[in-house]
């Protein structure tokens, strides 16, 4: 997009957006900003206004220590003026008949006046007399009239009017040609030098203005490795030394402050965390108020981040707190506990992964914890959702603990997989009701290469804590703690997305963090992956949906659209529009495994936030999805019909769903109460 700026215009407006941080100093601003112009009348052949722009930066600028080389610049432009005005004062005589090329085509001088060339113009069959001003003839038909009018000097004359015409390589060509011929090149050869470093200081004044940017909006991760070029060459030419060397010095200074507060900035969600060891404290999210949590911090935890600890999730069936269950085994153990009272029985999906997706967003913001052993836990109802928690979230729970929670109904093949190595200890009372359904489940575990050991013990669930911590012992065997080396990649990790995001590379940037989300779980990878993901989405949406590639490093599988197509969910249960068109964008990819089809088209349909709501397009991902016979079916069919006029229709799905539920038919209760309401608007 910077690219539909005129050059002057963009450098103007990058300058007035960072007056207020890091900035460029004055003199070099003003001599980038000028040695534009100047360049650009050069180009023109204006040389009059050039010479005029370079006493604005005689006049202007107190930092005298660069005006040998702004002279050195001024010096050339005012010798291609003289040559010109040497051109115009040729006699006619020693100029007509002067052969020279013009547009492909053989031409001869006959006179110069008033600033403009008199020649003829071979035709083939004669010649027909035409007229240019001198200033506007090509490089290559001055070079041979001045060839013949100034034969002891022509060559470095044009190459002086090749250099202000940027045609640098045809002046070098000149220069070589002059030496060979052993005119002295000695004055020429730094003006070359000085006139061709324009461009690279243009260049490098337009990523010193992105640097000042980068800082003062706090992306810095790609600043060093820009900065660094443009150091090394300042080192090889000593006009770059002056104009930059203290600019360059003062942009460090600004990116190493910038670091250390962003750094402390980071922290302060850490530091500032409003719950104190050993107590229990309830947790606002701080980007969803409304969902809670409740979180225990046993005494080893560091609220600095040097210490790792592990953590659990827990669910209660009916929306208690297990905390006070796990208290003694994570004061031995070193265990942070989180407490999710909205997951619990009665409630339906969308309650239950609107918390989660809450949840799950702050923990990683506030928290330190060891991403390697993340794992979750509930008693009876509560140890039926850690299942579907665990495939929710398989880039992060490595390890669940279903305390007499059963799979039910959960075990459709394709609904209900699981990550291979999932570790699942499972606790069992001896009087607990479903202990005959521990064999039905592990075949359905079975098939998916989980890990499976069993504890039993002679009460009911919760397990008392000498279980647990057999259970838990277990767990951190085989998930080994994270390493310095593993926090390490994972910041290099952030520090590369950040990169590729600043030079506007945001569909690799997209695929590399999906890719190591789902493919390199369990890391602080991972972690910095899905928080870039998040950033990345809300920030560079349209890049995203204009993109045919945000998912090109993923192969189609159950893993990727299950990530993608949970986010999307939850994403829309809050009204994060940008999430949702992104994800539901990455999901048309995939055709064997989308059965996300239904939900967006429920979305699309029934959502109460406008920009997720689009009933023409519920109505086409309908027509995609092949639908059970069942009460959920007509409630779906009947409020996409509302929404695309069908009111006749809807109708009569109406009536039949009102009979099914008299008749007491399974269905959804929060799909029924939606339609209910739309209904009767």
């Amino acid at each position: 997009m910077l690219s539909k700026f005129p050059v002057g215009l963009f450098f103007l407006f990058s300058f007035m957006m960072i007056l207020q941080g890091a900035r460029l100093p004055e003199e070099v601003n003003k001599y980038s900003f000028l040695i534009n112009d100047i360049r650009n009348k050069c180009l023109k052949r204006d040389y009059q206004q050039s010479l005029k722009l370079f006493e604005v930066w005689f006049k202007g600028i107190a930092d005298k220590s660069l005006n040998n080389y702004i002279k050195s610049q001024q010096s050339l432009v005012e010798e291609a003026q003289q040559i010109f005005k040497n051109l115009q004062n040729v006699s006619e005589e020693k100029i007509s008949g002067t052969a020279f090329p013009i547009d492909k085509k053989k031409a001869l001088a006959s006179s110069i006046k008033a600033g403009t060339l008199i020649y003829k113009l071979s035709l083939g069959s004669g010649f027909k007399t035409e007229t240019i001003p001198i200033n506007e003839l090509p490089a290559l038909s001055l070079y041979y009239l001045l060839k013949n009018v100034a034969p002891e000097s022509y060559l470095l004359d044009t190459a002086k009017i090749l250099i202000l015409d940027q045609q640098y390589q045809s002046a070098k060509n000149l220069i070589a040609k002059a030496k060979k011929a052993n005119q002295d090149i000695a004055p020429l050869a730094p003006l070359y030098k000085n006139w061709q470093a324009t461009e690279e200081i243009l260049s490098f004044h337009k990523q010193l203005l992105e640097i000042c940017e980068n800082i003062n909006n706090y992306t810095l991760s790609s600043v060093p490795a820009k900065l660094k070029p443009i150091l090394l060459r300042t080192e090889e030419n000593d006009f770059l030394k002056a104009l930059y060397s203290n600019c360059l010095a003062t942009l460090y200074s600004h990116y190493n402050t910038a670091f250390e507060n962003r750094r402390k900035k980071e922290l302060e969600l850490f530091t500032n965390f409003p719950a104190q060891k050993g107590e229990i404290a309830s947790i606002e999210c701080l980007n969803y108020p409304g969902q809670k949590y409740q979180i225990y911090l046993p005494q080893q935890y560091d609220f600095e981040g040097h210490t790792k600890l592990p953590i659990v999730f827990t669910f209660h069936p009916g929306g208690k707190s297990l905390i006070n269950k796990f208290k003694k085994v994570a004061d031995e153990l070193g265990l942070i506990i989180i407490a999710h009272p909205p997951t619990r029985g009665r409630l339906n999906w969308y309650h239950i992964k609107l918390g989660w997706y809450a949840l799950m967003r702050d923990i990683p913001r506030r928290i330190h914890f060891d991403p390697s052993r993340q794992f979750a836990s509930g008693n009876n109802g509560g140890g039926y959702y850690v299942y579907p928690f665990a495939r929710t979230f398989s880039h992060k729970i490595s390890g669940i603990i279903p305390m007499g929670g059963w799979l039910a109904n959960q075990k459709d093949p394709i609904l209900n997989w699981y990550r291979k190595g999932l570790l699942v200890g499972r606790t069992t009372g001896d009087d607990d009701n479903g202990k005959h359904y521990l064999w039905t489940d592990k075949e359905h575990l079975d098939k998916f290469n989980v890990v499976i050991k069993d504890w039993f013990h002679e009460r009911r669930t919760p397990s008392p804590p000498e279980i647990l911590t057999k259970v838990f012992t277990w767990l951190f065997e085989q998930r080994t703690p994270s390493v310095a080396e593993d926090v390490l990649k994972g910041s290099q990790f952030k520090d590369e997305i950040e990169q590729k995001v600043s030079i506007g590379k945001i569909t690799d940037a997209i695929n590399s963090c999906l890719y190591t989300i789902l493919y390199k779980p369990y890391t602080y990878e991972a972690i910095e992956a899905s928080k870039a993901f998040e950033v990345i989405i809300e920030n560079h949406s349209e890049e995203i949906l204009k993109s045919y590639s945000a998912t090109e490093s993923l192969k189609e599988s159950i893993l990727v659209a299950d990530f993608i197509g949970n986010y999307m969910f939850m994403a829309a249960l809050h009204g994060e529009d940008k999430a949702f068109n992104c994800c539901l964008h990455m999901l048309k990819k995939y055709s064997k495994t989308n059965h996300w089809r239904y939900q967006v088209a429920w979305f699309m349909a029934t959502s109460k936030y406008p920009k997720i709501r689009n009933n023409q397009e519920a109505a086409v991902v309908l027509s995609t999805v092949k639908l059970a016979d069942n009460t959920d079916t007509k409630i779906l069919k009947a409020a996409v019909y509302l929404g695309i006029g069908k009111d006749y229709e809807a109708e009569e799905l109406y009536n039949s769903i009102m009979q099914d539920v008299t008749a007491e038919k399974d269905y959804h209760s929060a799909m029924y109460k939606t339609l209910k309401r739309l209904m009767n608007k």
